[in-house]
């Protein structure tokens, strides 16, 4: 009877021991650990496939490859139990630069579809869960992470880099004025604009080479940038004076100019008054004055003038040459007026011909005479008196006036 009763006993135990079970998470990504465990002590663990997943003798599991793999613990006193471990596979390695500037984005991806995109500190990085881009909010470092279905995940580090303080200093600039920029230092300048400006040797020092608008760039080491647009305004320009070189007493004339929008002023209203907008000049007093053409723009002003000579009635009359033919500008006259005698004299014309060149006294007196082609540039020197002075220059093709002012 006590033999019966000790069988029963054994067989009770060993049916208690077969019915233990395997526990523990049975999927695990390669390269990551899971742990299985059996109430049972003394026992031992195996991998039916090491090429994809292997196990310790505490029974960490470690993933090695994508698959399954059937994992036995064999009991000290006979007999075993099994269960079976999914590895699954991890994402491909992330592409990205790894560092962004803050306040700037940057795009991080990775091969492997289906997964989504999550930041280790949203208060350093943020990073949209579908597309990858990546905010930097704040100076520091940050693990972002892109993660399957499964749990399975790869990670990759971005370090958040500060940006450059906004640029200071004017954003305008003169033509061939050279003026600053300024920044926090430990950058660099450049500008694509090499055609509107030049950079000089000192850090900030920007030259204005011609009119129009440029972006400089500070950058520093980390990449990090800013950027300013400046605009760089063209040096004001009078043109050149059309006008008669005289009027008479109570009579008017129009100057103009080339350039627009200028302002006309006379060097003495008792001898010519004129119009600051319109150029209408009008003769009040016998004299000699300064016709004076302004334009002023960002970058200053610029001045034309010309020399008006009102005549008395009297020597109106007197003159001898057809005052239409003396408004006529077939000779170019420069200076005009001239300082010292010093001017030069060219007949511009369609026609290479030659041509005889008079100055003479309003009265008729001849000055000098001399003979030139058309389209020459002749140098001029008269020791005469202040005053106007008629040019006449024939050719073949007809004749042709002017008159200069000597100051």
């Amino acid at each position: 009877m006590k033999k019966y009763i000790l069988l029963i006993s054994f067989m009770s135990c060993a049916m208690n021991l077969f019915a233990q079970t395997i526990t523990g998470v049975t999927d695990v990504c390669v390269g990551s650990v899971t742990t299985l465990a059996n109430d049972s002590l003394g026992g031992t663990w195996s991998s039916a496939s090491t090429a994809i997943a292997t196990i310790g003798t505490t029974g960490n599991v470690t993933g090695v490859s994508a698959g399954t793999s059937v994992i036995t613990y064999f009991y000290s006193g006979g007999g075993y139990i099994t269960a079976t471990v999914t590895v699954n596979p991890i994402p491909a390695a992330i592409s990205g630069s790894g560092s962004v500037c803050q306040g700037q984005n940057t795009l991080y991806s990775d091969v492997t579809t289906g997964g989504s995109w999550s930041s280790s500190n949203n208060l350093v990085a943020m990073v949209d869960a579908v597309t990858g881009v990546v905010t930097g909010v704040s100076i520091d470092t940050a693990t972002i992470y892109y993660t399957l279905l499964t749990g399975c995940y790869r990670s990759a580090g971005i370090i958040i880099n500060e940006m450059p303080v906004p640029i200071t200093g004017s954003a305008n600039f003169c033509v061939g004025v050279t003026d600053s920029l300024y920044e926090s230092g430990g950058g660099t300048w450049t500008t694509a604009s090499t055609g509107i400006i030049s950079l000089g040797a000192t850090a900030g020092n920007i030259t204005g080479l011609a009119a129009g608008t440029a972006v400089v760039t500070y950058t520093l080491s980390t990449g990090c940038a800013t950027t300013m647009a400046i605009t760089v305004n063209p040096l004001p320009v009078a043109g050149t004076i059309t006008a008669s070189s005289f009027v008479c007493l109570g009579s008017t004339t129009t100057c103009a100019s080339d350039k627009c929008c200028g302002v006309w002023s006379s060097s003495n209203s008792a001898i010519a008054t004129i119009n600051p907008t319109s150029g209408v000049a009008t003769g009040v007093g016998a004299g000699i004055i300064t016709i004076n053409y302004a334009v002023t723009n960002y970058c200053g002003t610029a001045n034309a003038i010309s020399a008006l000579q009102v005549l008395s009635v009297d020597a109106c009359n007197k003159l001898s040459v057809d005052k239409t033919k003396l408004l006529q500008t077939e000779l170019a006259i420069v200076p005009n007026p001239a300082t010292d005698g010093h001017f030069t004299v060219t007949l511009n014309s369609g026609k290479e011909e030659q041509a005889t060149v008079t100055i003479t006294t309003i009265t008729g007196e001849k000055v000098k005479v001399f003979t030139t082609a058309t389209n020459k540039k002749n140098e001029v020197k008269l020791d005469s008196a202040a005053g106007m002075y008629f040019i006449s220059a024939v050719t073949e093709s007809g004749k042709y006036e002017a008159k200069v002012i000597l100051e």
